[in-house]
């Protein structure tokens, strides 16, 4: 399977700054983000950008809310605190490829291997709610995600 990682370049969402582009990592050849279907079509925000004929994932440092320890069976709003973090922004998968975890555990690998690359101990995944998503959320609890807030994942690198 192709690898390819670069750093998107005009491309803002919230948190970025000028000295933090986003970090994406994708599988399979190397086609314009207009043309995948996952987040895709003509208005997807990361028009004129690459992304993999099988799916991508995108990497950001910032500060998050997390957890302070974990994992509990309860948290409360005072078990979390602010802390620079590297956030799996978002991950996506072509649908003809969903079916196998494969290609979405290479990636999620692949993002925990850059984090510490980038001397993180631990790395965040935020997600939405909705069907699709929940199923992404039993992919991180395998991959050893501590699941909080029904949609928020933070994982220790070791």
């Amino acid at each position: 399977m192709e690898l390819h990682e670069f750093f998107l370049e005009n491309y803002k969402v919230r948190g970025v700054t000028e000295d933090n582009q986003i970090h994406r990592t994708v599988l399979g050849k190397l086609i314009n983000a207009e043309e995948r279907t996952v987040f895709g079509g003509r208005n997807t925000p990361d028009a004129g950008t690459k992304t993999g004929s099988i799916g991508f994932i995108d990497l950001l440092k910032r500060e998050v809310w997390v957890p302070k320890d974990y994992p509990k069976e309860e948290i409360r709003f005072l078990d979390f605190e602010k802390r620079l973090a590297v956030n799996i922004l978002t991950i996506g998968i072509e649908p003809k490829y969903r079916k196998n975890p494969l290609y979405a555990m290479t990636l999620i690998n692949k993002a925990e291997e850059t984090a510490r690359k980038w001397g993180f101990g631990e790395i965040v995944a935020h997600t939405i709610s909705g069907e699709k998503f929940y199923k992404l959320l039993d992919g991180l609890k395998v991959a050893g995600y501590f699941i909080y807030a029904n949609n928020m994942g933070i994982k220790r690198l070791k």
